[in-house]
């Protein structure tokens, strides 16, 4: 079996400018990408809304192919998954022996639910989480939570004295 890490794609479907994709890179281990794609974005919300439309499907499955593509020219394979966590995992676990899981942290619950259960299915205790989603990394931050200020303009200036915005990377 094959050693290696495994990038874990969620909403940062690019390669331009992405942690993980850099980190995973930089263990000289092969990689290869997934993407589980979430049945529960078929489903209508509590409130009888789609969570998904067509539109948006559209969307995605043309990101996917062309994630795919740009992994491809890096000899990275992209394996698209629209199963359950279990399916999935079993099929990887057949052919690669995988040292960790690179993803971004997703705010919400059923995007942390989706990869816990990924991970736990593949028996991966190694999962380095990237924050991609700000202009300013949580880790950066001038101050902890507990120390924010009480008003807005206090907050605004610690960060203004102290703004550090990290350059892409490749």
């Amino acid at each position: 079996m094959k050693k290696v890490n495994l990038v874990y794609f969620q909403h940062d479907l690019r390669i331009h400018d992405h942690p993980g994709l850099t980190a995973a890179s930089q263990h000289g281990l092969p990689i290869i990408g997934v993407y589980l794609f979430n049945p529960i974005e078929l489903e209508n919300t509590a409130f009888g809304f789609q969570r998904m439309g067509l539109f948006r499907l559209q969307f995605l499955y043309e990101s996917l192919r062309d994630l795919k593509d740009n992994l491809a020219k890096l000899n990275i394979p992209l394996f698209v998954f629209n199963r359950e966590t279990t399916l999935a995992a079993n099929v990887l676990k057949s052919a690669y022996e995988i040292h960790a899981i690179y993803a971004a942290v997703e705010p919400g619950r059923d995007e942390q639910v989706l990869l816990k259960a990924f991970q736990f299915e593949l028996s991966v205790t190694t999962l380095v989480l990237h924050h991609d989603k700000a202009l300013i990394s949580p880790s950066d931050y001038p101050w902890l939570l507990k120390q924010l200020p009480g008003r807005f303009t206090d907050a605004r200036i610690k960060i203004e004295a102290s703004i550090h915005v990290r350059p892409l990377i490749s």
